[in-house]
């Protein structure tokens, strides 16, 4: 019984960890395409695999997830709540999307001559942000910081400012600015995620 309520639950966590992670670095690498069909050419062929194999992952997620959840009921185990994160996973994922909308089409050259550094900027810490949070998931490790991320983005905005005359950019605001919320959130769910596996480890 000592057995089932520890090692069962520890491992359906993990494979949900895992999972976590193989979505985040996918959207990772949409990341870099979508902010590559801002200042250059729309990649569709690539985009639209990705998107595919994000839809799989994300199958695997729910899965693994209901899974977790499912052992931690019947098994009366204190681990965290699996839930939040596939669905906090799901908004960013959206927030992606409604980027790559955008970005079907590259930005008015003023645009591109204005915001390429400081997209390219934003582009690599989301990237890294996003790999990093998935192995905090997968090793249930504590969450990375998000200082880089906020500060591209903070960048960009402010130069977002100087450009006029394309409506793109609201849109693309939009996204950015709620990427940055459901970042932020998902953090949050990795911490719970770390902290109940450090409490695991004292018992």
């Amino acid at each position: 019984l000592i057995v089932s309520l520890i090692v069962f639950p520890a491992r359906a966590h993990s494979v949900m960890g895992d999972a976590a992670k193989r979505v985040l670095d996918l959207m990772a690498e949409l990341t870099g395409l979508v902010f590559e069909g801002l200042t250059a050419q729309y990649n569709r062929p690539a985009i639209t695999a990705l998107h595919d194999s994000i839809q799989a992952a994300f199958d695997k997620l729910e899965t693994a997830a209901q899974e977790a959840e499912r052992e931690r009921r019947t098994l009366l185990s204190y681990d965290a709540d699996p839930d939040p994160i596939p669905r906090t996973l799901r908004r960013a994922y959206h927030d992606l999307v409604l980027a790559g909308r955008v970005a079907s089409e590259p930005l008015p050259q003023e645009a591109r001559e204005a915001l390429t550094a400081p997209l390219n900027a934003l582009a690599r810490s989301s990237a890294l942000l996003m790999r990093e949070t998935g192995h905090a998931l997968a090793v249930r490790g504590a969450p990375p910081s998000l200082d880089a991320f906020n500060a591209a983005l903070a960048e960009l905005l402010a130069r977002s400012e100087t450009v006029s005359g394309d409506g793109r950019l609201v849109a693309l605001t939009f996204a950015f600015e709620q990427l940055q919320r459901n970042l932020t959130d998902l953090a949050r769910r990795a911490g719970e995620f770390a902290r109940n596996e450090i409490g695991r480890a004292h018992v």
